[in-house]
Order: C-alpha cells, then sequence, then structure tokens
C-alpha cells in the first residue's frame, strides 16, 4: 500500500477561471484521508495538473509528516454541550 490521490474536484468561477481544487489523499498507514485544497492564485498555471499535483503532494507530505508521531486518544468521543 502507499499514499494516493483519490480524488479531484475543480472548483471555478462564473467566467470558467480555475477558483481552487481540491484534493483528496489516503496516506498509507495511516487511517487519516486528508482533504487538500489548493487555490488558483498560488500556481503559475491553474490548468497545468502537473504543478497542481507536486503542490498538493507538497501540502500532503507536511500533513502527513504530522501524524508520524501522532497518537489517537479517544477518551474524549461523545456527546458535549457547546
Amino acid at each position: 500500500m502507499s499514499d494516493s490521490i483519490t480524488n479531484c474536484t475543480v472548483y471555478k468561477n462564473p467566467d470558467g477561471s480555475v477558483q481552487y481544487y481540491e484534493i483528496d489523499f489516503l496516506f498509507d498507514g495511516f487511517a487519516v484521508p486528508f482533504k487538500g485544497s489548493i487555490r488558483a492564485n498560488t500556481l503559475t498555471d491553474p490548468n497545468d495538473l502537473v504543478e497542481l499535483k507536486t503542490a498538493a503532494c507538497k501540502q500532503a507530505s507536511a500533513i502527513k509528516s504530522l501524524y508520524v508521531n501522532s497518537t489517537v486518544i479517544t477518551d474524549l468521543n461523545g456527546l458535549v454541550t457547546l
């Protein structure tokens, strides 16, 4: 098993230009799906899927590194009053 992109959705402005992409990752060894968001204005070419994938993987890699030393705590799970 390895890391993978499981879904990519592009959201466009009314004029048809790309506003942002939402990309779902599944991390190997982690039961944590990560949904990343890449805004078009952070890309040199918002239509370049290679650039998009590079930016998304960089973002996902940073998030994944947080999970390397994480521990799931279930003691807090349950109903709360907000």
